[in-house]
């Protein structure tokens, strides 16, 4: 079922962003006084990231099933290798969020935003498929577990929140967490060209680094 609705999912989020987030914007202004508008970066800066989060988990719960039926053993003696065979299973889904990333804010339409420097954040986000997969499968013994560790995951997404309030420089701790590259990277475009910078170097190296250890991680979990 998840795997027919993820073509849908930026088309599905467009809509929430352009139709809902407007309506409940005015219902908070009109009956509490809040203003929700301030806050449409945060908001588009979480959703962007919510396609890459579900692609990982269901790449995450396919290595799975790979590596207990020994797909990963009986592969690893065709040319393709493992390594090859990773690589396939990982590439889809970061080209496949990278394009749905620029879908859902073409959808959302809620704020304005430049796309050429959309460009690192989008690529951050994509990286976050690969990331959420190799969590799940280099640190789950079985689908039943993984499917527990991928509802604990959720409290990651307290860091990038939490980063966005915090504004002095304590509030780069939040960055051993990923996904706060990405709001911070975000937010910053067309505001302060010197902090999108810093946030976007810094957070796809974050990612590269972090992908880079869980596949070192994955790797010794299908040997063992």
């Amino acid at each position: 079922t998840l795997l027919v609705a993820l073509p849908f999912s930026p088309l599905l989020i467009g809509c929430v962003l352009r139709f809902l987030i407007p309506f409940i914007t005015l219902f908070l202004k009109s009956k509490f006084g809040f203003d929700l508008l301030p806050y449409y970066d945060l908001i588009m800066g979480f959703m962007i990231m919510v396609t890459p989060m579900l692609y990982g988990f269901v790449i995450g719960f396919l290595l799975l099933d790979d590596r207990d039926e020994g797909l990963f053993n009986s592969i690893s003696v065709t040319p393709i290798g493992k390594t090859g065979y990773l690589t396939y299973k990982l590439t889809l889904p970061v080209v496949t969020s990278f394009i749905f990333t620029y879908l859902m804010i073409i959808i959302g339409g809620i704020i304005k935003i430049d796309y050429f420097y959309l460009l690192p954040v989008a690529l951050m986000s994509s990286l976050e498929a690969p990331l959420w997969a190799l969590t799940i499968a280099a640190f789950s013994s079985n689908k039943i577990e993984g499917l527990a560790f991928a509802k604990g995951l959720g409290v990651l997404f307290v860091a990038p929140i939490a980063g966005y309030f915090v504004t002095s420089p304590l509030g780069l701790f939040f960055g051993i967490i990923p996904p706060y590259w990405i709001i911070k990277s975000f937010i910053s475009i067309g505001k302060d060209l010197e902090s999108y910078l810093f946030y976007a170097i810094c957070g796809i190296v974050s990612h590269i680094v972090y992908l880079f250890i869980l596949v070192k991680f994955f790797n010794k979990k299908i040997e063992g």
